[in-house]
């Protein structure tokens, strides 16, 4: 009764090291090697859904990368084929050339970032702030896109002490507006709010754009994820899986809501800390 099902999950274990992931051992017992059995199921889930995601990665990582490298060659063969020759047609190519090259700069970029956080080789520094001076760090940063987009921007702030990574969680932060900002109509409003809960601080950014379907709120953090492929605006499609990750290494929450139609929020919790980094 103890052998046989030892010597089932250590046959498991090993077809679990040889990469076949997603299996189940049916094995059914109240006792401790239950529990083990029920560990080992759920270990094969988890590397199942690792390996599906890691998957996807690379598979949006080579399509992204893809796109920007074929424009840039079909570019360069037009221009040595005769289109140098013409002053107007060479300058539109080259600027053609130089944004997608920025594309793909940008892309390296992000997936360098996401790499490391992923990894946990990207150091969290964190140092004693506040809400009120992160976003006002924010909205100097932002202003001249919130112009460029001729969106504006209503701040609603309760100020609380920080102890964060400044730089890092701008970032996170401006990923976020910057997403609502791809999306939100010309005279529009974006509006930030905070308010302190016992704990926490609580940023909210929220859009008057489309609005996000019930069914793809859950994928919205994915890499590369886009709910609507035929609207893809500029961007690397990783800013926000980025900003999900910056917040969470920072013992932060974030998540999504929308009335689909009537915009999006996106909602962050960030522990509140004293000086001394005491939660309170």
């Amino acid at each position: 009764s103890l052998a046989e099902p030892v010597q089932r999950m250590r046959n498991f274990a090993v077809e679990l090291g040889e990469g076949q992931l997603g299996e189940r051992l049916d094995i059914r017992r109240r006792d401790e090697l239950g529990q083990l059995a029920t560990e080992l199921n759920r270990m094969s889930r988890r590397l199942a859904e690792l390996d599906e995601e890691r998957r996807a990665f690379l598979a949006g990582a080579s399509h992204e990368l893809r796109t920007p490298v074929s424009n840039i060659h079909v570019t360069l063969e037009a221009l040595e084929s005769g289109a140098a020759e013409d002053p107007d047609l060479r300058r539109r190519f080259v600027q053609s050339a130089l944004g997608e090259t920025s594309r793909m700069i940008r892309l390296l970029q992000d997936l360098l970032d996401l790499g490391r956080l992923e990894a946990g080789v990207s150091a969290i520094e964190p140092q004693p702030t506040s809400v009120q001076h992160l976003v006002e760090r924010l909205h100097r940063a932002m202003e001249p896109r919130l112009r460029e987009a001729g969106v504006w921007i209503e701040l609603d702030v309760v100020d609380a002490p920080l102890s964060i990574d400044t730089e890092r969680m701008l970032q996170a932060l401006m990923n976020i507006l910057d997403n609502a900002l791809k999306f939100a109509p010309r005279g529009s409003t974006v509006r930030l709010r905070s308010r302190a809960e016992r704990g926490s601080a609580v940023i909210s950014i929220e859009d008057e754009g489309p609005g996000i379907a019930p069914a793809d709120l859950p994928r919205v953090f994915e890499q590369f994820w886009m709910a609507d492929p035929a609207r893809k605006r500029s961007g690397t499609g990783l800013g926000l899986a980025i900003a999900r990750r910056i917040i969470e290494s920072h013992g932060g929450t974030i998540s999504a809501s929308s009335a689909c139609g009537r915009g999006a929020t996106f909602t962050m919790a960030l522990p509140t800390r004293s000086v001394t980094g005491a939660v309170l």
